[in-house]
């Protein structure tokens, strides 16, 4: 089945660099990590994170995107993994260091609820120590992210350990547009197996 990013991601590297923020924080990682990213897209995260080290599986909706970011490991001999499926169905976060979600939740009104639903299921069913890594839009008015971690202030058992602001500087090359986006990175850990709200 197809889906609008597969006509999307017919244009090379369509998001262009990871965030710098991100790569930073993941380059600085010892042990390396495994690392599941969800909505990977052409693999704009996933393969600097595997030139660092990382073992990185990506999951999305287009096989477009899926089959770009694997054929970019394959030419640089990465250990890449690349799933085919909608996100809100996988269940095997438990099998893994980090769970990374970049550009994925936006707290609108409309989506919250199943946002928060999935993020609950998400954080209950990763293992002890494990970390949950949000990239998101963070409007001053909106303030999405303050949204989002007194949300997640209420799981028990969960703690925030990194945070960061900066700008996301988006070009679409086909129309020339620009736009400059505030984002925020977050980082939890899981502190025990404790279940609930």
């Amino acid at each position: 089945m197809s889906t609008p990013y597969d006509t999307y991601y017919q244009s090379p590297n369509l998001f262009g660099a990871p965030h710098e923020e991100l790569v930073s924080f993941f380059s600085h990682c010892e042990p390396r990590k495994k690392i599941l990213d969800l909505g990977c897209g052409q693999g704009r995260n996933a393969i600097p994170l595997a030139k660092m080290g990382h073992q990185v599986t990506g999951i999305d909706t287009s096989q477009i995107g899926i089959e770009y970011m694997l054929n970019l490991a394959q030419a640089a001999s990465l250990r890449v993994e690349g799933i085919v499926g909608d996100i809100h169905q996988y269940d095997q976060y438990d099998t893994f260091d980090v769970i990374l979600l970049d550009s994925m939740i936006h707290l609108t009104e409309k989506e919250r609820p199943k946002e928060f639903q999935f993020l609950t299921r998400l954080l209950n069913s990763i293992k002890p120590h494990a970390w949950l890594c949000i990239c998101m839009k963070n409007y001053p008015r909106q303030n999405q992210a303050k949204v989002l971690s007194q949300f997640i202030s209420k799981i028990k058992g969960i703690v925030k350990i990194f945070e960061a602001e900066f700008p996301y500087k988006f070009e679409d090359k086909a129309s020339q547009h620009i736009s400059v986006t505030p984002y925020k990175m977050l980082v939890w850990e899981k502190q025990s197996f404790m279940k609930g709200r």
